[in-house]
């Protein structure tokens, strides 16, 4: 559905402040999920861009130009690119992200579990490529997923189903 202003700033500050309005206590509640910058950064990037949730899901690191203030949305409705301008209201949240995505990355480097499915034949082309920076989604799963097909360990995009259960779950 539609939400207001309102709905929007209260979803906004619930997954920034990872904490939410608890209807049973009628009291703000700490929310114990450690994605709030991640979750804040979608509701921001959906509402004021207008791409769609799969769009959003499926960007890497390489589709977002910091210094131009645009995305690169690969592979839109009727797979077509384009790219799409970014309001000055979310220069501030992805900058936040993309900190958080960097620490995260380089945590998984550390760990020897620095990995992303490639596209294509991109992994044999450049074998190591899976573990540069620019090739990691923007909005990275929080956990782990393994390729069924390979047995290697990759983290996956947030899956767009996923994202509205914690929003959901923050707002509620």
């Amino acid at each position: 559905g539609e939400y207001g202003e309102t709905e929007i700033k209260a979803m906004v500050a619930a997954c920034l402040e990872n904490s939410a309005w608890s209807a049973k206590s009628g009291k703000m509640v700490r929310n114990s999920r450690p994605t709030g910058r991640r979750d804040q950064a979608i509701v921001v990037v959906l509402v004021e861009t207008g791409i769609r949730a799969s769009e959003l899901c499926d960007l890497e690191m390489r589709d977002y130009d910091q210094k131009k203030g645009q995305l690169h949305i690969r592979h839109g409705k009727g797979d077509k690119s384009r790219f799409v301008p970014l309001p000055k209201q979310l220069v501030e949240p992805l900058r936040r992200l993309v900190e958080q995505r960097r620490r995260l990355h380089e945590r998984d480097v550390a760990n020897g579990e620095a990995s992303v499915w490639l596209p294509h034949a991109l992994d044999r082309k450049y074998p190591s490529a899976h573990a540069e920076f620019k090739w990691q989604f923007l909005f990275a799963s929080a956990r782990f997923s393994r390729d069924p097909k390979t047995g290697k360990r990759h983290r996956h995009h947030l899956h767009s189903d996923t994202f509205p259960v914690h929003l959901k779950t923050a707002v509620n």
